[in-house]
């Protein structure tokens, strides 16, 4: 996957095109990584403790593993129509709009270490000296 943000062919780019194309690697990825089959995750002794017309959804097993199996999204909604509707019909792109702003104000990445800097410095100017020759 690449070209992500981009628009009309790689011509123009997007922020709120970044954020969406964001979250649709984040489901993509979960459903490369599938699912485990394991002791664990098959939990054949929580079926026997729970029975046939237990309720799985609030067992402490459930609640320990149901977020690495689900994709919860950060940015699309899946909020039933009316709900959506209540809480003011945000479209896709306003969404992500609104979240590019945010992150824009709020993130400040950790610089690199020194020794990282120093390197890529002298690699760019390496790169400058092999262009003039």
């Amino acid at each position: 996957m690449h070209d992500c943000g981009y628009l009309a062919g790689g011509r123009a780019g997007s922020m709120e095109m970044f954020v969406i194309c964001d979250e649709i690697f984040d489901n993509v990825l979960r459903i490369v990584r599938g699912v485990d089959v394991n002791d664990e995750t098959l939990a054949v002794d929580i079926i026997e403790e729970v029975g046939p017309e237990g309720s799985f959804l609030g067992h402490k097993h459930t609640l320990n593993h149901i977020r690495d199996e689900l994709h919860i999204p950060r940015l699309f909604d899946r909020r039933p129509e009316a709900e959506w509707t209540k809480l003011g019909r945000k479209a896709t792109h306003e969404v992500a709009r609104e979240k590019a702003r945010k992150t824009l104000e709020e993130h400040f990445p950790k610089p690199l270490p020194k020794d990282v800097q120093e390197k890529l410095s002298a690699i760019v100017i390496q790169a400058e000296r092999d262009q003039v020759t």
